[in-house]
């Protein structure tokens, strides 16, 4: 670099306009454009605080899962009670209760979004997809917690004084 010229600010071209240039169509057509872009908006109109407070994501959704809980207890409620536990038949109905539970809050928290999003394809694509991991993931911490429960329901039962065939430990013991 010279250290007696200015460094060159810009180096494109400059725009050249004729006289008739800016009277031309599509300059007319360009700027009858901007100003429809440009014009005053209508206002909206007012929305309730509740229909704002119940499109947000964390309402929906937790109504939803609460109402997916709903629906698997009206699903297991009639097969099971404390006093058909233990008694034939019921083994299974316990095996799934958590797997379920989680089955159907995946399946309505799926539904949801999709019915939010406007789109009953996605919805229920989206209630599928919940109830199948939810009732995967139901089975995968079922077992999981039938392990941990086993071992605490050991590390109890060694510490009883005088442990019976099938006793089982209760009270301070149990926790």
């Amino acid at each position: 670099m010279d250290g007696n010229r200015p460094p060159a600010i810009d180096s494109r071209p400059t725009l050249q306009l004729s006289h008739a240039d800016p009277f031309s169509h599509e300059v007319e057509a360009y700027l009858d454009d901007r100003s429809e872009v440009e014009r005053a908006m209508p206002r909206p109109e007012p929305v309730s605080r509740f229909s704002t407070w119940l499109h947000t994501n964390w309402a929906y959704l937790s109504l939803a899962g609460g109402l997916g809980g709903i629906l698997a207890w009206f699903l297991i409620e009639p097969r099971i009670s404390e006093q058909t536990i233990g008694q034939p038949g019921t083994e299974l109905v316990g095996f799934l209760l958590f797997p379920t539970v989680s089955g159907a809050v995946g399946m309505l928290l799926g539904l949801a979004d999709g019915i939010l999003c406007r789109n009953l394809g996605r919805a229920f694509l989206c209630s599928l997809v919940g109830l199948g991991v939810g009732f995967g993931a139901g089975l995968f911490t079922g077992f999981a917690a039938e392990i941990v429960f086993a071992i605490g329901a050991t590390i109890a039962a060694s510490t009883l004084a005088n442990p019976g065939v099938a006793a089982r430990p209760t009270g301070i013991t149990l926790v």
